[in-house]
């Protein structure tokens, strides 16, 4: 028995005893040769050779796949990491994937940014008397996004920070507001309905506000 056949019979869990000919482990090398298997699946060919003393046949070359528990349904499709590598790729998979059709009143995934960095206000989120946070958003679309000014209603509720991502809602368009950017876009007036986590679809609810 060579190295590589050691070094399989080791990943499997057992001892080069276990199995009475190199013959043995040459099938199963070849076996493997036809697909990558997970380390669930090579710790399942361990657990069903352990108690089969045949190789796999031809009508059934991957019996060990029976033991393999299906993961269960959970709520979560994606999740991405709680820091600035992870809150890029989730915005970048939602500008590809996500809907950034702009419609009156139809939420919209985006992201707070930085007011004191972009505009150069004294705070990052301006918190007015009635409880409202005025921020600045990117939001998802096809060319990477696009910044407008958005509130959520008045009234309490999480506070926001550059990162954070909302659910935007347009409710109307001002060409006014407009004028002030060479993107037309920027002149959509907006609230930010929730506070939503990196994970889904469907996406849970941190916070809602209003």
């Amino acid at each position: 028995m060579n190295f590589l056949h050691r070094f399989v019979v080791r990943l499997l869990g057992h001892n080069p005893g276990d199995y009475t000919t190199a013959k043995e482990v040459s099938e199963r090398l070849d076996a493997l040769s036809n697909f990558q298997p997970s380390l669930q699946e090579t710790r399942a060919y361990g657990a069903w050779r352990a108690t089969n003393p045949r190789p796999p046949t031809p009508d059934d070359p991957y019996p060990w796949r029976k033991l393999i528990k299906a993961a269960p349904a959970g709520r979560a499709i994606f999740q991405f990491t709680d820091d600035e590598i992870g809150r890029d790729a989730f915005f970048r998979l939602q500008c590809k994937y996500g809907d950034s059709d702009i419609e009156i009143n139809k939420g919209i995934v985006a992201r707070v940014l930085d007011a004191s960095k972009e505009f150069g206000v004294p705070l990052p989120v301006k918190v007015q008397a009635d409880g409202s946070q005025v921020a600045v958003l990117r939001v998802i679309s096809e060319d990477d996004g696009f910044i407008v000014s958005a509130k959520t209603p008045p009234g309490s509720g999480l506070p926001l920070h550059p990162g954070d991502f909302v659910m935007w809602v347009p409710i109307v368009h001002s060409q006014l507001v407009a004028a002030q950017s060479v993107d037309p876009r920027f002149g959509w007036v907006g609230l930010i309905r929730a506070k939503i986590k990196t994970e889904g679809p469907p996406f849970e609810i941190a916070c809602r506000y209003g």
